[in-house]
């Protein structure tokens, strides 16, 4: 607890200190031939293994709570970067949130758990119904039929993309992951629900569970169970776990901060603010009118640039639900039994116990419920609570099962 390691370059001299309250006296090194003050830009830590690439494996149940402080005579917050100069490391994971830079100091926060599952300094998330976790943790609901931009560099040397399908007829407003792709530099990959899940560059790929693949590109493809987990040289990468009828999807950048856009990304910054492709800001509440047609046509990908052919070419369903859909909107048998499942879970943040029961109710499984337990409060909720609907619609109030067919696009 509390151990310290200080490093020091001024004056020509560079200084390390390590400190270890109630165990041995201070351990020194100095240094006058490096002159690191000249060039000093980066800063790794890590426990891990002794030389030579070798890992430093900690027992179930680890966390380590590190805190990364720099003092430059500046107020500059550093960033976060997975790309790392040593070769060693460990069997830990960022988790559960991903690193947050501090303005005190300032400095870099984050943690290391055996439980953690993150593998990028910023983490985003599409699950369940679909329910979308931002980077800046702002959680909204985005129930649109059809293929979305997840997220994309402005350079393109990264991009994700999601196929959302209707829960119709019996759940006509809610929608549910079905396939996931992503572009790295030039490789494309994509996990689809079908008997052969991995696709790469269009061609179906076996992957062993527990093996893992280096493609010539440097893209690494693993496989743990049910889960499959892509990542590039960068630290960018794309984790998808497939759970019978629907994927979980989780997106990391190797980078943070980092310029991005999509359905996955903040505006500005903000976490109460999402943005159109256009430019177009909406402000938590989300409007639902505004949410649907604009925002979600602006981010809806085009069969031309679709990466998901993999997953198949047919016609995919496109549609907007025809009101806002949440847990209150549930009939009460079945809200009572999914928000039960949701509690003897564990799940306890109203926000997050809200689509927890949801997701329940929908997909009909109680294990819906495990993507919520331990997941941390969002920075904000930016679901509007009201029965909005489209403005072309406001007249046909009865109709509440009915899709908004008018901007289907054939696929």
């Amino acid at each position: 607890q509390n151990t310290t390691l200080t490093g020091t370059a001024q004056g020509g001299t560079d200084t390390v200190v390590l400190t270890s309250p109630g165990g041995p006296a201070n351990a020194t090194a100095a240094d006058s031939v490096l002159n690191l003050q000249s060039a000093w830009n980066a800063n790794d830590f890590i426990v891990c293994g002794d030389c030579c690439g070798n890992q430093a494996n900690f027992s179930a149940g680890t966390t380590l709570i590190q805190r990364i402080a720099v003092t430059d005579g500046s107020q500059t917050k550093p960033v976060c970067t997975t790309q790392a100069s040593t070769g060693e490391t460990n069997n830990l994971s960022f988790g559960p949130t991903a690193p947050a830079a501090s303005g005190a100091a300032p400095a870099l926060i984050y943690s290391e758990s055996s439980a953690g599952g993150l593998a990028a300094c910023a983490a985003a998330t599409s699950v369940g119904d679909t329910h979308l976790t931002t980077f800046g943790s702002t959680l909204y609901d985005f129930q649109a039929s059809g293929d979305f931009v997840l997220a994309e560099t402005p350079n393109a040397d990264f991009v994700v993309q999601a196929r959302q399908q209707s829960g119709a007829p019996t759940w006509p407003n809610a929608t549910l992951n079905k396939a996931v792709a992503t572009r790295m530099g030039k490789t494309t990959v994509a996990v689809c629900l079908q008997d052969t899940p991995l696709a790469v560059d269009g061609t179906p790929t076996s992957l062993d569970d527990g093996k893992s693949l280096v493609l010539p590109s440097g893209v690494r493809l693993s496989r743990s169970g049910n889960v499959y987990f892509i990542g590039d040289k960068s630290g960018n990468s794309v984790r998808a776990e497939l759970n019978g009828t629907y994927i979980n999807v989780s997106v990391g950048l190797g980078r943070w901060p980092m310029e991005a856009r999509g359905i996955l990304v903040n505006a500005n910054g903000r976490v109460n603010e999402i943005e159109s492709r256009d430019g177009q800001v909406l402000t938590a509440p989300f409007p639902f009118a505004d949410l649907y047609h604009h925002y979600a046509d602006s981010w809806a990908v085009s069969s031309e640039a679709s990466m998901l052919d993999a997953c198949g070419r047919r016609k995919v369903e496109t549609g907007l639900p025809e009101k806002a859909f949440f847990a209150k909107d549930l009939p009460a048998g079945d809200y009572k039994t999914a928000r039960g499942a949701c509690e003897a879970a564990g799940v306890k943040i109203k926000s997050l116990l809200d689509a927890c029961t949801l997701d329940v109710a929908v997909i009909g499984s109680a294990s819906a419920a495990k993507v919520y337990v331990g997941t941390p409060k969002p920075a904000a909720v930016g679901d509007a609570d009201g029965k909005r609907r489209h403005h072309d619609h406001d007249h046909d109030e009865d109709k509440d099962h009915r899709r908004d067919h008018d901007h289907d696009r054939d696929r």
